[in-house]
């Protein structure tokens, strides 16, 4: 691992994308983008993000290998009904702007509880599954690029804000085409949970060339995004999910004891459940409401 230099006296630190911070310095990694870590909210991310935007093509591999839904069936279909319910705490059904959409799974799912389903993909391949999914508009375009549709009641980001170049930009075109009341929901790795921890600059979704992502949110990192980028008047964060600690490198010989992957297993679930007040879940939860509720 290459050593890291902090920015000269006479050098402006990098504003930092999410809280618009200029105290960042440059963070510890395994992989070979330089990163950056704004000092103010613990936000981390790739240095000159649009310069390493990945390829044309890169998400459609992905979803050609069946890389990124790697759930099974009847666990997604229950994590997908969650999140709409979830939407549904603080707004109607209405209309509902799936922000890479993937295959229309998410979308589908809002569209059998009443939702008047619209979604965005970069990936023709995953575009064309969406499409044969849902009943409403798939547009293949990049974010910047589309002719948005308005009076919206909901956007989704689902383990996309992470991979834009400009997530604050990619929040302000959305919030423009938002209802009073409306919401914005949002998932993604957790930069700061216990996985990530554990890892140090080895976790995984640093790996660039492996999953894509441009940025790392953490809980405090991705409020204060949103609040300035989304003028929201409500928002809330949580995490969920454990670290399996079978996988974490330093306990790997434990697994070849006897009754060691138990014990692993059992740990990594006390560790879920301790770290849940702390936010150290491995997936990042927001949703927000624009403006003044209506009702």
């Amino acid at each position: 691992m290459m050593a890291l230099a902090a920015p000269r006296a006479n050098e402006r630190a990098p504003t930092c994308p999410a809280c618009g911070a200029g105290d960042a310095l440059p963070a510890a990694s395994s992989f070979p983008q330089t990163l950056l870590a704004c000092t103010a909210c613990g936000h981390r991310w790739v240095a000159d993000p649009r310069a390493h935007e990945p390829p044309a093509g890169f998400y459609d591999q992905l979803h050609e290998k069946d890389l990124i839904n790697t759930v099974p069936f009847e666990e997604r279909r229950a994590m997908l009904d969650a999140r709409v319910r979830l939407i549904e705490e603080w707004r109607s059904p209405g209309r509902l702007f799936d922000v890479g959409c993937g295959d229309g799974a998410f979308l589908a799912r809002a569209e059998a509880r009443g939702w008047s389903a619209i979604g965005l993909e970069t990936s023709p391949e995953a575009a064309g599954r969406a499409r044969s999914a849902v009943s409403g508009p798939i547009l293949c375009v990049p974010l910047e690029q589309a002719a948005l549709p308005d009076a919206l009641d909901a956007v989704t980001f689902w383990d996309c804000l992470e991979h834009l170049v400009d997530p604050a930009d990619a929040l302000r075109r959305v919030a423009r085409h938002l209802r009073p009341g409306g919401v914005v929901a949002i998932t993604m790795p957790n930069a700061a949970g216990a996985e990530a921890r554990l890892w140090g600059p080895r976790w995984a979704y640093l790996d660039l060339s492996r999953y894509g992502h441009l940025h790392h949110f953490t809980a405090r990192s991705l409020r204060r995004l949103v609040a300035r980028a989304l003028g929201a008047t409500r928002i809330d964060v949580r995490t969920q999910g454990s670290v399996d600690l079978r996988y974490v490198p330093s306990l790997a010989a434990i697994t070849r004891r006897p009754g060691g992957t138990w014990t692993l297993d059992h740990a990594s679930g006390l560790l879920a459940r301790l770290g849940r007040p702390f936010r150290l879940g491995s997936t990042l939860l927001l949703r927000a409401q624009k403006g003044p509720a209506d009702g």
